[in-house]
């Protein structure tokens, strides 16, 4: 029974320095995603449709500029200038412009402040993997009751760029994921 005792005590700290260690992971993602510029191509998968999109980010003085390109499927093309989003779909001659927040971090699901969401959510390092040639780290964003959507992502270790993102059911099931192929900076 001591020695129960002994490791459920041993445990516990380990238990809330991984904690402090996935959400410092995630801090460093949020930073990356909003201040690196970069240009890449990524996969989306949703069900049984994948489509493949190219990305070009870059923060000036002025705000955020973004472009992303459909590569495959129906033609359409998105683009993020200092706050104004505009979305153009070529085959059916439409364009749409609206304004919006100039604030952006992928997935845009998870909140700035994850501080916040510990009476919701448990937060961990997973392990470590390697997507497009980068060593990442698998942080699991995991809900504590049956209401709530979870996360696994996978976050470079010498950038903090995002490099995979999987949106889980309550049952732990992927919904949706969104990977990286290759990237430049």
């Amino acid at each position: 029974m001591r020695g129960v005792a002994l490791f459920a005590v041993l445990a516990l700290p380990a238990a809330a320095w991984s904690d402090q260690d996935a959400k410092a992971w995630l801090d460093k993602m949020t930073g990356a995603m909003e201040s690196l510029n970069y240009e890449g191509t990524f996969i989306f998968m949703h069900g049984d449709q994948v489509d493949t999109m190219h990305i070009v980010h870059e923060r000036t003085e002025e705000g955020v500029r973004e472009r992303l390109v459909s590569l495959t499927g129906e033609a359409r093309e998105i683009i993020r200038d200092h706050g104004v989003l505009t979305c153009v779909w070529p085959h059916k001659d439409s364009v749409v412009v609206e304004k919006k927040s100039a604030k952006h971090v992928l997935p845009a699901t998870i909140p700035a402040g994850i501080d916040e969401l510990d009476e919701y959510y448990r937060f961990e390092v997973a392990g470590d993997d390697r997507i497009a040639g980068n060593a990442c780290r698998d942080i699991a964003i995991l809900p504590k009751d049956d209401l709530r959507y979870g996360h696994r992502l996978c976050v470079a270790e010498d950038s903090g760029m995002l490099l995979r993102s999987v949106l889980l059911s309550p049952a732990g099931t992927p919904i949706e994921k969104v990977m990286l192929v290759n990237m430049t900076f």
